[in-house]
């Protein structure tokens, strides 16, 4: 079991705002200590597909809006020098999560509710922030881990909620992809890149 696992950067709710600020700025030995214990996981107040259709594709804006920003200062050489995998990485991620935007878009649609524009508000206002003062490939690279690991759990959950094949089939495709993501930064950060045994939505975000 590796010392720095992923479920240590993020947990939900009132926890994002440091989870996300400590990501990009503290270094690796402190990010074991950043997340506090984890909410108890169960199902709570059942949701429609249209729900989770909703908090899904808000989420998706915010991990596009948030890779586009990175690819923009990794472009203007903001970061310097970079590894070409790297620069790859984050063009593909961004536009993994801009299809994924339209995939609940056309879920949303087709259950009559508004399509999403917007980021979550919930995690929106802290990953803002930690963007204003990544200074680097290293805080880039926490940063994106951080919103791959909320992105997975909430993915993992909905597959728990979900009442349509279609919604379950959906978050179970999706998710995959962003535990590849995750895959690829915790083996950029110089850490293990293989999942844990049982995997434990301990960091989803819930309306």
């Amino acid at each position: 079991m590796r010392a720095f696992g992923r479920r240590t950067l993020l947990t939900g709710g009132a926890a994002l705002t440091t989870g996300l600020v400590a990501a990009g700025c503290s270094d690796r030995a402190t990010h074991s200590t950043v997340a506090a214990s984890p909410p108890p996981i169960g199902r709570g107040v059942a949701r429609t597909d249209a729900d989770i259709a909703t908090l899904a594709g808000g989420l998706e804006v915010l991990l596009a809006g948030a890779y586009r920003s990175l690819r923009e200062r990794l472009n203007g050489g903001a970061f310097g020098r970079v590894p070409s995998a790297m620069d790859e990485y984050v063009r593909v991620a961004m536009t993994h999560h801009e299809e994924h935007v339209q995939v609940w878009q056309d879920i949303l649609g087709k259950s009559g509710r508004a399509a999403v524009i917007e980021p979550n508000r919930q995690m929106a206002p802290a990953v803002q922030r930690q963007l204003d003062v990544v200074k680097d490939v290293d805080g880039a690279l926490h940063l994106a881990l951080g919103l791959e690991d909320v992105a997975a759990d909430t993915y993992l959950r909905s597959l728990t909620e979900a009442s349509s094949v279609e919604a379950a089939r959906t978050a179970a495709r999706i998710g995959i992809v962003e535990q590849q993501h995750q895959a690829f930064l915790l083996l950029a950060i110089g850490d293990y890149p293989a999942p844990d045994s049982l995997m434990r939505p301990e960091k989803a975000v819930t309306p």
